[in-house]
Formats: C-alpha cells, structure tokens, sequence
C-alpha cells in the first residue's frame, strides 16, 4: 500500500485518533457469513467424492488449499479492520499503526492471490475431469493451457504484489 504524495495528504481533514467515524463491523460479519457458506460447500463437496462417489482427485486437494488460503485472507483482513483501523479513513489511522496496516495488506493481497490460483486450477481441473477419457483431446489441452495461464498469471500478481514497494 503506497501513501498519497504529501500535497494530498496536506489537503486531508484533521486526523481524529480518538473516536473516528468507521464503518463498523461489516467486514467481519461479511467474512464469517461467506467463509461458513465457502467452508459448508467445501465440506459437501468432499463428503460426496469421498463418501457417495468414492472418486476424490487432485482438484479436492488444490480446492482445500485454497479454502486454507481463503481462511488465511480472511483473518488478516478481519485482524487489520478490527485491531488496526482498516475500517476507517486512512487519515484517522495513527503514522504509528501504517506500518502494521500496510504489512497487512501486503499478507491480504498475497493470499487473495494464493486463493484465487488454486481455487481457479481447482475448477479447472474439475471440469477436465468432467470431459472424461473421450475423445476430446483438444479441450483437454484447453484446460491444461488455461491452467498454466492462470498460475503464471497469478504467480506474477504476487510478484507485483510482493515488490510494489519503491
């Protein structure tokens, strides 16, 4: 996370460190309701290839690293809005706590990316499973492309992400 150049920080209203005017707990109630519904179909999901189908793969493992990851994002940024003011305006957060925010969201971008990549090659490799041992090589080649395309893609997001910083 980059600082506006000091002339627009100079244009900001006086800080208000004491009792600021934030958006509540939105973000957190938000994350508990999506990640228990993420976590149910995650779990009904597995119980089916495990236990009904009895023909789990490799896209069950990458989609319960990527609900880790997903558990993962979402402390971070649940701790950052609760402990450390990512849920007010950026100038009623304290010179001393910008630090600790900007590490946050560095941690926040890193395993959006992390859970998105899997999440999405997971999918992907679902549907390949779909196809079959058909004749349907094309397509096959087709998810394979599309999942290298989304690792590199999302591989060199976090480069980005991780080395943003001047």
């Amino acid at each position: 996370m980059k600082l506006p150049p000091a002339a627009v920080m100079a244009e900001w209203p006086t800080p208000n460190y004491i009792d600021p005017p934030t958006r509540g707990h939105g973000v957190v109630i938000v994350n508990i309701a999506c990640m228990s519904l993420a976590f149910i179909v995650v779990m009904l999901r597995l119980y089916t290839r495990f236990r009904i189908t009895y023909s789990a793969g490799i896209d069950d493992i990458l989609i319960v690293a990527g609900l880790v990851f997903s558990i993962a994002m979402v402390v971070v940024t649940s701790i950052a809005t609760e402990h450390y003011g990512m849920n007010r305006h950026i100038w009623d957060i304290s010179p001393l706590q910008l630090p600790i925010v900007q590490k946050l969201n560095l941690c926040f971008q890193i395993m959006f990316s992390m859970a998105s990549i899997i999440t999405k090659i997971s999918l992907l490799w679902f549907c390949r499973r779909l196809l079959g041992k058909g004749n349907f090589v094309v397509y096959q080649w087709a998810f394979i492309g599309a999942m290298v395309f989304v690792g590199l893609s999302g591989v060199l997001f976090t480069i980005i992400s991780i080395f943003q910083c001047k």
